[in-house]
């Protein structure tokens, strides 16, 4: 005797046959019934244990990382008018930076430092800011141009660790010196 079923994690129809110990509880061409069990209790716990692991790096305080001086809570508590220092973006050690506004050619890194480290600027809401030591990137800080601050309204130099954005707020904080 032959039935049809409709097996849930394939979204498929199977079939079964039963009788006397051929084929039976078996389907054809599927692998319905205690696997869907097992994935669907995966998929349960997934979420959980990624809230855990989000929930133990927040509370050790691993999440977060180094607060970048750019994001614009950080600029937002300095009022009007913002500096930041390069040297406080980045733990890393380096001795040159670069700012990289979207849609610059890929190997803008390579042209501007001498360093081979292409970087996707086809987003527009993304400014990259590159530190680079005089041999590698050492760190690449992306900027979300709309949110935080458009560095983006002049062309930059090459900085050093003893460079300093001057910021202003308008709709956005912008990038009005670089000293």
């Amino acid at each position: 005797m032959r039935f049809r079923f409709w097996c849930r994690s394939r979204a498929s129809i199977a079939t079964h046959t039963s009788g006397m110990g051929r084929g039976m509880g078996k389907a054809k061409g599927t692998s319905c019934g205690q696997s869907t069990k097992r994935t669907s209790r995966r998929a349960q716990a997934a979420p959980r244990l990624w809230a855990a692991v989000v929930s133990a790096l927040a509370v050790t305080g691993c999440a977060g990382g180094h607060s970048n001086p750019l994001d614009r809570a950080n600029l937002d508590a300095q009022g009007q008018r913002a500096e930041v220092a390069l040297i406080d973006v980045t733990e890393e050690e380096w001795t040159s930076a670069l700012i990289v506004c979207p849609y610059r050619p890929e190997n803008i890194v390579e042209q501007r430092l001498g360093i081979d480290h292409p970087l996707d600027t086809m987003r527009d809401s993304v400014t990259h800011l590159v530190f680079a030591s005089e041999t590698k990137v050492e760190d690449v800080v992306p900027i979300r141009t709309y949110d935080d601050a458009n560095l983006c309204t002049m062309d930059a130099p090459v900085l050093t660790p003893q460079s300093r954005l001057e910021l202003e707020r308008a709709d956005t904080w912008e990038l009005s010196a670089i000293r």
